[in-house]
């Protein structure tokens, strides 16, 4: 059986003796805990039990306060004998409910719903004679001859609201014509005035109000006459005096604030009030008088209670309500959050119900530190805490001290038996092949020179892929113990380049590889060990050239990237897989061992290449896909004169 630690195999022998290891640390670890946990649990849980039973006295206290403060809230609001639309803003603004509905006979008088055209009364001017002659000639498109008659009406007219209606008609009829010069002054002169404040139309709506809407979209923008027409009709949606339907002076408060770029909720008190008490009528048209505690409506949180008398419904929003009983929860000093919970809410586990006017509320507390009540508790068991900590700090010390031995060990074993692998198998094959050369020419008595000369040939190849070999694993565990020294200078990467290019000619040569060298012009100077450097572009081009053993191309370029030098080198090789990208990084790993024995190597290149790119502080990549080539580009930094080598 083999097993994993880390990035280390372990046998059976080694896998066992961790797994006392651990057992024997933390067994005794978990019996320390537990009894710990459970002398604290016992003390926590007394400590828990006392503050919550005074908690509960609080909270019953608190209930009677919320109940007999909503109570009187309630009362105080007083609808009286005023315009129910003055009500509905004296009240709103005064801040005795967000919203309400003025009532009278058991309907809805402010806010209201426009009647439906059916229903809206008889029109008076249809019986007119010139009323009629005037409509005649504007369905005729005779626009000027019909402008000339509503101004005559109006001028003759008795009632406001006709005569208003006159001028509104011959607006009308100015702007079929084309002529917004006349439609303007007409209506500065007749509403910008006030003459026709109380002027309405048949269906309750304000005209005046919709004119000085009409008067503000024709004015441009820079014309100083639209902010008197502004202020005039905010004056008009803020009086509540001026009758209108609550639908009409909504629509036209957005507008106005439209026309001004401001909040509308910030222009006008009473606007979201407004919207209230229009969201919860189109919900429920028909009022409910009954409800004389706090009950939610169809609008989700908004909730009602009627007033005395049946003179209205008092409309407040889920956050209004925990506003009002925040003055109360907050006065109650101590080490909890008392909590007014709306019904459907989670509600803590020790919560009351929050009395008769709120059904469905409940009060809880929640603690302002959570750890309060662990404190109390803790601090009745402190002598077991302190025992318990150093037990378990000399514990678990005393199994990270053998844990980092033993995996000290295990690394160091494992790195053993690979190296000594590593090395056996990759001095074997070129000591084997230059025994069998030597013997060969032994035994041959009448060897010509030329094959004695392809032998030699032969054999001290193999003795160059040994040498360099050996020079793999010296200059690796020089590396690996830091006894690499760098000589840090100004250093030209064209310069280091051509030490590459001249080490690996030969064998690019042999190999017809297609090799070619990009390096872009001004190129700065690095401070670098060239040396070192040279070895690892040596590095990733032989790499380059024994991984491509069909189609040898291979391109190194060197750019500029910011505040770092990149050197890329690019084959057309078999690639690597996206999961080995890291991994090819490691000593001694091998993607493909039956290529690496074809083309030599124990899979230490990459580990020396990254080590002195690291020691350069600069970071290497690989970009890769199987059958697709890889590209590997190291970066090292363009760094001050001196910065690495301190």
């Amino acid at each position: 059986m083999r097993t994993r630690f880390g990035s280390l195999r372990l046998d059976r022998s080694a896998a066992l003796g961790l797994t006392f290891l651990v057992v024997g640390v933390l067994l005794p670890t978990a019996c320390v805990l537990w009894f710990m946990n459970e002398a604290m649990g016992v003390q926590i849980a007394g400590a828990r039990q006392e503050l919550t039973e005074s908690h509960r006295r609080q909270l019953r206290l608190l209930r009677g306060q919320i109940d007999e403060r909503w109570r009187n809230a309630v009362a105080a609001i007083e609808i009286g004998a005023d315009d129910p639309a003055v009500t509905f803003a004296r009240l709103v603004t005064a801040g005795s409910a967000d919203s309400l509905i003025v009532a009278a006979d058991g309907e809805p008088a402010y806010p209201r719903s426009w009647p439906p055209l059916a229903a809206a009364p008889a029109d008076p001017a249809a019986r007119m004679p010139a009323w009629n002659r005037a409509q005649a000639l504007e369905y005729g498109q005779r626009f000027a001859d019909a402008a000339a008659e509503y101004v005559g009406l109006s001028d003759g007219a008795e009632d406001a609201s006709l005569r208003a209606r006159a001028v509104q008609a011959a607006v009308r009829c100015l702007l079929r014509l084309g002529d917004r010069a006349a439609a303007i002054e007409l209506l500065e002169a007749h509403f910008a005035t006030g003459d026709f404040a109380a002027a309405r139309d048949p269906r309750g709506r304000s005209i005046a109000a919709d004119e000085l809407l009409l008067l503000l979209d024709l004015l441009a923008e820079t014309d100083a006459r639209r902010d008197a027409a502004a202020a005039r009709l905010t004056e008009m949606l803020t009086d509540y005096r001026v009758q209108m339907p609550s639908a009409q002076r909504v629509f036209l408060m957005d507008a106005v604030a439209a026309a001004r770029g401001v909040d509308p909720g910030a222009a006008f008190a009473t606007y979201e009030a407004e919207g209230l008490a229009v969201a919860f009528l189109s919900a429920a048209p028909n009022l409910d008088f009954a409800a004389e505690v706090l009950e939610a409506t169809r609008v989700p949180g908004l909730w009602q209670v009627a007033l005395p008398g049946g003179r209205g419904v008092a409309l407040f929003r889920t956050a209004s309500i925990l506003a009002r009983a925040q003055g109360l929860l907050s006065a109650e000093p101590g080490d909890v959050r008392f909590l007014l919970v709306p019904p459907g809410e989670d509600a803590p586990a020790d919560a009351i119900a929050a009395g008769p006017m709120l059904p469905g509320w409940q009060l809880g507390f929640t603690p302002v530190d959570a750890a309060a009540a662990e404190a109390f508790g803790r601090d009745r068991s402190v002598y077991y805490v302190w025992i318990g900590s150093v037990v378990v700090a000399a514990i678990a010390l005393t199994g990270i001290l053998a844990l980092s031995v033993y995996r000290r060990q295990i690394q160091l074993a494992a790195l053993k038996t690979d190296l000594v692998a590593a090395v056996s198998h990759e001095l074997k094959t070129p000591l084997s092949s230059m025994r069998l050369l030597v013997e060969t020419l032994l035994e041959d008595g009448h060897a010509d020179e030329r094959k004695t000369r392809e032998y030699l040939e032969l054999i001290a190849r193999e003795n160059t892929r040994l040498s360099r070999l050996i020079e793999s694993f010296l200059e690796f565990s020089r590396l690996e113990r830091m006894q690499r020294h760098f000589e840090f200078e100004p250093t030209r990467p064209a310069d280091v380049v051509a030490d590459a290019v001249a080490a690996t000619r030969d064998r690019f040569e042999q190999t017809n590889c297609a090799f070619t060298v990009s390096v872009d012009p001004d190129i700065p100077e690095v401070q670098a060990d060239r040396n070192a450097l040279t070895t690892v572009l040596v590095n990733l081009l032989d790499n380059a050239c024994k991984y491509s053993p069909d189609e040898r191309r291979i391109a190194l370029r060197v750019t500029r990237d910011g505040a770092r030098v990149v050197f890329a080198v690019k084959d057309a090789g078999c690639g690597i897989h996206p999961r080995d990208h890291k991994r090819i990084f490691r000593r001694f790993f091998q993607v493909d061992r039956r290529l690496s024995r074809e083309a030599g190597g124990v899979g230490l290149g990459l580990s020396i290449v990254e080590l002195i790119v690291r020691a350069h502080r600069g970071s290497i990549r690989v970009d890769s896909r199987p059958g697709e080539g890889s590209t590997f580009s190291f970066y090292v930094p363009i760094t001050a004169a001196g910065e690495l080598a301190a």
